[in-house]
């Protein structure tokens, strides 16, 4: 059942670190009505009765084609504990943090509050087993489902920390159990239902494959040419190696690559504008040509800049291999040699026998 009615507090967007992946605050009111509470970004929500807290995830592209995502993984952390009271006057919920910061200070949620770091602060006490509160982990089925059970009051995180194929994770949100509803009915309790379905919103991404290569029979194998590439409103992103390297890539950086290899980014939403270039165009005697350099990442699929630079002995053309000089041989120089001294030696000869 559709809750009719919720309260609910949306905090400010904020973009964290790459397009399209928008993290906010909402801020809990102690001792006030509540209704559902969330974070992160917009998504369709609903409460159904039940008697103990349940939040159910759907994860589904957020291109518009509603495909289920399956095998991304969520935690559900509890990150205030709740104690619910319904008076005459309404429901009134008293709050308890449960997360302490980097500084040894208990957190506090607050429209200030970034889902982010309590994301870290929870992952962090989680390893550390300091935790106080739930911590629960839970896989998408061939659904895009996902779900947590038997959960006591309180004010939960919610963090993708595995994303499913060809997707970003989504932005970690905050959900209350229970929440209010506008009329009990069933058996929800004086107006409260324990079961919430959340949906963010996951945005699908692409990747970016950067190859070289070298033609010409004055190409230099060994040599590294430089190249550098950037995505528009992209801080950083994945890349790996054709010889295994990996890590994080900052746009506009600066890289290398020889004949053969080549790079691949990921983790790029789709339809970010990208642009390659290569520092040494033209460069070393050698002429440039390449493909894709420019464009937008592709949902779900790879995109291709490829580069090839050319160079040939100026008295060569081009396709044929290089010709040696005769007097270049070896073999050459020793019959010219033999012969000079068959000459000198007849000539030799022949003043000798004139002296005669």
């Amino acid at each position: 059942m559709v809750m009719k009615k919720m309260t609910a507090l949306a905090g400010q967007a904020k973009r964290q670190g790459r397009q399209g992946i928008i993290s906010g605050m909402g801020m809990l009111c102690a001792a006030a009505v509540m209704g559902f509470i969330f974070f992160g970004q917009a998504m369709h929500v609903s409460a159904e009765q039940d008697a103990k807290g349940r939040i159910t995830v759907i994860n589904r592209d957020g291109s518009g084609d509603t495909e289920p995502i399956p095998d991304a993984v969520f935690i559900c952390c509890q990150v205030m504990s709740l104690k619910t009271a319904v008076t005459e006057n309404g429901i009134s919920q008293r709050s308890v943090p449960l997360l302490v910061g980097s500084d040894g200070q208990e957190i506090q949620v607050t429209e200030e509050t970034d889902p982010g770091e309590l994301a870290k602060a929870a992952l962090k006490m989680h390893e550390e087993k300091t935790l106080k509160g739930v911590f629960l982990t839970s896989k998408t089925d061939a659904d895009g489902i996902a779900g947590f059970e038997k959960l006591p009051d309180g004010i939960y995180l919610i963090c993708e920390t595995e994303a499913g194929a060809d997707h970003l994770p989504s932005a970690p949100f905050l959900i209350t159990v229970p929440s209010a509803s506008e009329t009990a009915s069933g058996n929800t309790e004086a107006g409260l239902s324990y079961a919430v379905t959340a949906e963010p919103k996951t945005q699908p991404c692409g990747i970016l494959n950067v190859s070289k290569d070298v033609a010409g029979n004055a190409a230099e194998k060994n040599r590294a040419f430089r190249f550098s590439a950037e995505f528009e409103n992209i801080e950083s992103c994945r890349f790996t190696a054709s010889d295994g390297t990996e890590g994080m890539y900052k746009s506009g950086d600066e890289f290398t690559l020889k004949a053969g290899e080549s790079i691949r980014f990921s983790l790029l939403p789709a339809g970010t504008a990208y642009a390659v270039r290569e520092l040494d165009e033209n460069s070393y005697g050698y002429t440039t040509e390449s493909t894709g350099t420019k464009g937008m990442i592709r949902s779900k699929l790879e995109s291709l800049a490829a580069f090839l630079n050319k160079r040939y002995q100026e008295t060569d053309t081009p396709g044929t291999p290089v010709q040696t000089s005769d007097l270049q041989k070896p073999e050459r120089w020793l019959l010219l040699a033999v012969l000079c001294v068959s000459v000198l030696s007849a000539l030799g000869l022949e003043e000798k026998q004139r002296k005669r």
